[in-house]
């Protein structure tokens, strides 16, 4: 319990010290930078997540796949399986920081898929798979696989379980995941840069504010 505040706490700190962009379902993205490149920050409609469908319990089957596209607030939801693609920038951040006059912007993009365990109605817990690709100027583009060992989800307001007051009670999101970026990144190969900077993986941790749109348009239960 001390270690769930605690990552609370560290969202909630990061997310007021380092704002950033937006997103349909993700309303705030910050994704650190890594020991190179970054940080990147999104900004408004960047950063969109879109339930593909949960799985729900079900009294006599155990369970069954349904659609949630609109509505995640269902309490026989157990996984909810989704998408998400976002870009942000690294702005006029120095790419490297042996090479501090290149502040030529960055890009990441980002593509990944998540599965995720309801612990509660407050909290998701998952795990993800994707793609990760960086472009700009002078940059080579490269995608990246990308595996997420962590990833989870706070709602804050969850709690609110029934009548008018539920589908606002899943507005408010709080995201953390920390992603392992896998093979080289290279900053001479890829960026086009004087700097010596090579790594041959990289664990990559994001904290987001979301705001789920798409509940308020759900049925009331």
């Amino acid at each position: 319990m001390k270690s769930f505040r605690f990552v609370v706490m560290l969202m909630l700190l990061m997310l007021l010290v380092k704002p950033a962009g937006t997103s349909a379902q993700e309303l705030l993205d910050w994704l650190n930078g890594f020991s190179g490149p970054g940080p990147f920050y999104g900004h408004f409609g960047q950063s969109v997540t879109l339930r593909a469908m949960c799985i729900k319990e079900d009294g006599k089957d155990g369970h069954r796949a349904d659609t949630c596209f609109l509505d995640d607030a269902d309490e026989k939801i157990k996984v909810v399986i989704a998408g998400t693609f976002s870009w942000a920038s690294s702005h006029d951040n120095p790419r490297f920081a042996d090479d501090p006059t290149n502040t030529v912007p960055v890009n990441s993009s980002r593509i990944e898929f998540t599965y995720s365990y309801r612990v509660s109605p407050m909290l998701d817990v998952g795990v993800g798979v994707g793609t990760l690709a960086f472009t700009g100027d002078g940059v080579a583009t490269a995608w990246h696989p990308l595996i997420t060992p962590v990833q989870m989800t706070f709602v804050p307001f969850g709690f609110i379980r029934k009548g008018r007051g539920e589908k606002w009670g899943r507005l408010l999101r709080f995201g953390f995941a920390d992603r392992y970026v896998l093979g080289d990144i290279n900053a001479k190969k890829d960026f086009g840069s004087t700097s010596s900077y090579l790594t041959h993986g990289e664990f990559n941790p994001s904290f987001s504010i979301g705001l789920d749109i798409l509940s308020l348009f759900a049925r009331e239960h």
